[in-house]
């Protein structure tokens, strides 16, 4: 052990301190002062009654008035002081995992038990502790999970309701339909549906329509196989959808009557072509609906004779022109 360098001329009751050991003078030597005595070296000393006494201490090293119960004391740097118990917050206030302090007065902590999964903390002036778990929302958008399969549309039944369309049945199309809740139907193709602008397989040489293809004009008559004709037997006929790029056979001993429609009626496009043959015996006469314009070399709109060919080139709204072996 090192030698201690005690003071020269020490006075009765004085203590002399080298790193945690101490001795008091008591007249004639130093004597070292008992455990009880030692500094104190942890931060804090708790007891059921202390004073300084019952540490035998002096106040230079505590700083009690009187008999303190239930204090645990502090060291402030210079000495211990007592500090209650009602300063700290009581840790079995955490109940569950989660668990956050919260106050519901001045200095009244109090737990608020954790939200929901994908809940969020929010200030809320009504709850006890102003404080209140809850969802995130936001009107202003549509949740994911309004999508319920796949193939799934958005629609809406009115103005900012929006509701999950499922997907049609295979080869079906998406259409408008003030009936449905949504506004939309999923329906089959049907050939009333589309009329005579069906482009199948079947039709197909290549088995192919491209837009490439449609840009240069190469989807034609000459690509979609042997031209359909129909055979005419009555008196009076009217040209339908289907007819648009055909031949119709006018087959009949008696005079008949081959009209066009108005576009309101049958929408034909600019370019459409129909081909007539006098088969039968009886004459063929083309007339336009009130309404349409036919345009042909001296308002000739007979087909001349049994075998005759004439042509329907329609040309503008509601406008044709027809050409071919005609009479007056």
């Amino acid at each position: 052990m090192a030698a201690v360098d005690f003071p020269d001329t020490p006075t009765t009751g004085d203590v002399f301190q080298v790193g945690t050991r101490r001795w008091e003078y008591d007249g004639t030597k130093w004597k070292a002062k008992p455990f009880g005595n030692e500094p104190f070296t942890a931060n804090t000393v708790t007891a059921t009654t202390v004073n300084a006494t019952t540490l035998n201490v002096d106040s230079t090293e505590i700083d009690l008035t009187g008999t303190v119960t239930g204090d645990t004391l502090v060291y402030d740097g210079t000495k211990y002081a007592p500090t209650t118990f009602n300063a700290k917050i009581d840790a079995s206030l955490y109940a569950t995992k989660g668990d956050i302090l919260a106050a519901d007065a001045l200095s009244s902590p109090t737990a608020l038990s954790v939200g929901g999964d994908g809940t969020v903390l929010t200030a809320d002036s009504g709850a006890a502790t102003g404080l209140a778990w809850s969802t995130v929302t936001d009107d202003t958008k549509i949740a994911k999970s309004t999508l319920l399969a796949k193939g799934s549309l958005i629609s809406a039944t009115s103005v900012g309701v929006p509701v999950n369309f499922g997907v049609g049945s295979d080869g079906n199309i998406l259409t408008a339909d003030s009936t449905q809740a949504s506004g939309l139907r999923w329906g089959s193709i049907s050939a009333s549906s589309i009329g005579a602008n069906t482009i199948d397989t079947v039709n197909l040489v290549d088995d192919s329509v491209t837009s490439a293809k449609i840009a240069a004009y190469q989807v034609g008559s000459e690509h979609l196989g042997p031209i359909t004709i129909n055979t005419v037997n009555g008196q009076t006929y009217t040209l339908i959808g289907a007819d648009r790029n055909k031949v119709l056979i006018m087959n009949n001993t008696l005079p008949q009557t081959l009209t066009i429609p108005t576009e309101a009626s049958v929408f034909f496009e600019d370019g459409v072509q129909i081909a007539i043959i006098r088969a039968g015996t009886g004459e063929v006469t083309v007339a336009g609906d009130t309404g349409v314009t036919i345009q042909s070399d001296g308002n000739k709109k007979r087909a001349n004779s049994q075998w005759s060919a004439i042509s329907l080139l329609k040309i503008g709204t509601d406008t044709w022109f027809l050409a071919g072996s005609l009479k007056t």
